[in-house]
């Protein structure tokens, strides 16, 4: 429990520090949406969320009810990639810190 309390801890300071920064610190020009970082940050940031949804349905498409025994995930960037789903997590991020 321990290490849930400290999950959970993390993840509301983290989403209040962010949203204070994009609500009230930081200054955003008139001409903020029309900056190329902004156009390939939120590009980065909605193809990355895109490919993980796919990647996650993968993942949990791999194991049926009541299965034991152990898949190995296969398609889409698993060919070339074993952790498809947390690369496209850092994408996300990636597009995330562009835009802001």
């Amino acid at each position: 429990m321990f290490i849930v309390g400290l999950r959970f801890y993390f993840n509301t300071v983290n989403s209040y520090l962010n949203a204070l920064w994009i609500s009230e610190l930081q200054y955003y020009c008139v001409n903020y949406i029309t900056n190329p970082a902004f156009f390939t940050g939120t590009s980065f940031f909605l193809i990355g969320v895109c490919h993980n949804v796919q990647s996650d349905s993968i993942l949990l498409s791999l194991r049926k009810q009541g299965a034991t025994d152990y898949k190995i995930s296969q398609g889409d960037a698993y060919q070339g990639i074993s952790f498809s789903n947390a690369l496209r997590a850092g994408l996300e991020w990636i597009g995330r810190g562009l835009t802001s």
